[in-house]
């Protein structure tokens, strides 16, 4: 959701903003810059705040998330739970101001009057109505957008423009493309299916020609999900399993007990099962006679990426290569999939 269009002279030493990402595990944060090859992540933050009802609302919590960030300009991303996302089926033909006006008229009708709101044109065959137009529109509360820039105002953050995560996944699958991490067959812009797992919400984004051709929020549970389901069967917090689950991401020395390791697979085909249900779903609507948009990659991001085995179950339950989103780090180290859209949100200003 493009609220505000960012742009500036660039070179490939410059360090873009700062991408922040808002969920309820956390704030996400990543810098990223131009290189030889696609792009770097040259600085993240990952922290986590499960006590915080609303992550945005801690002022300490952003000051710490952007510790060590060059910039204090932001492009941010709210969590879908604050967000409208609908597919309308207006007339064809229509310009953008129209298209905006009918879809102004259509969120006051169903008493949505203080959203603001962008949209983009999906592909013929996803509305059913002969000469009608398919637009997907993504709407934020207006107060919440307000609460959110004033408290990153009070850390000294400037806020210059606020995404949707369905237009930032699709902007995070083209910087995978183009740095090499992501080969779609033999055409860089075949579809691909994004799976942003948020902490409560999780978001299908199946991505056309780096367009969000459908977007859609099934009624599953995020990370916090598969969260509940390990509680089950460990004695861990919810802050020591993503502590652990972060751990086994990164490949670092984790010592995981085999009960706890049969805890977390048990936990992931719990959870899983209902995700495949649903991609399944997105996929047949997508498949059908006029879209005919099949997907030939999924890429997992978000902060619930790090479920352990997530992409190995979803590879051979759908027989759909999945792999996790990644680009490279000056240390010669991959950026975690949790830095997804925040990276995308720092490459937006450069016109991606």
């Amino acid at each position: 959701m493009t609220l505000q269009t960012l742009r500036k002279t660039f070179t490939r030493k410059s360090i873009c903003r700062i991408g922040m990402e808002f969920d309820g595990s956390g704030v996400t944060c990543a810098q990223v810059r131009r290189a030889d090859r696609g792009w770097q992540v040259v600085r993240s933050r990952v922290f986590t705040a499960l006590s915080a009802d609303d992550a945005v609302a801690a002022a300490p919590v952003l000051l710490q998330a952007a510790a060590g960030m060059t910039s204090s300009d932001v492009a941010a991303v709210l969590p879908m739970e604050v967000c409208d996302l609908r597919v309308s089926e207006l007339p064809g033909q229509c310009s953008s101001d129209e298209l905006r006006a009918m879809l102004k008229d259509e969120l006051a009708a169903a008493g949505l009057h203080d959203l603001t709101f962008d949209f983009w044109r999906v592909p013929e065959g996803m509305v059913q109505q002969a000469g009608a137009q398919g637009v997907c529109s993504l709407g934020i509360s207006q107060p919440v957008i307000t609460r959110a820039i004033e408290r990153l105002r009070t850390t000294g953050l400037t806020v210059a423009g606020i995404d949707g995560i369905p237009t930032a996944a699709a902007r995070a699958l083209r910087m995978m493309v183009e740095s090499g991490r992501l080969i779609p067959g033999n055409n860089p812009r075949s579809n691909i299916l994004a799976v942003h797992i948020g902490w409560k919400r999780t978001t299908l984004v199946l991505v056309s020609n780096d367009i969000p051709a459908l977007a859609r929020v099934p009624q599953i549970p995020g990370l916090e999900g598969w969260v509940r389901d390990a509680q089950q069967h460990t004695s861990f917090t919810a802050t020591d399993l993503l502590r652990i689950a972060q751990g086994l991401n990164s490949q670092l020395p984790v010592r995981v007990p085999a009960v706890v390791s049969g805890s977390f697979e048990a936990a992931t085909l719990s959870w899983a099962t209902g995700l495949c249900e649903e991609i399944l779903r997105s996929i047949t609507f997508a498949r059908r006679p006029g879209l005919r948009l099949i997907p030939g990659n999924i890429v997992l991001m978000g902060p619930g990426a790090i479920i352990p085995r997530l992409p190995q179950f979803l590879s051979e339950q759908l027989n759909i290569a999945t792999s996790q989103w990644s680009l490279p780090q000056p240390n010669g180290l991959d950026a975690s999939a949790e830095l997804a859209i925040a990276a995308a949100l720092s490459a937006w200003e450069v016109g991606l």
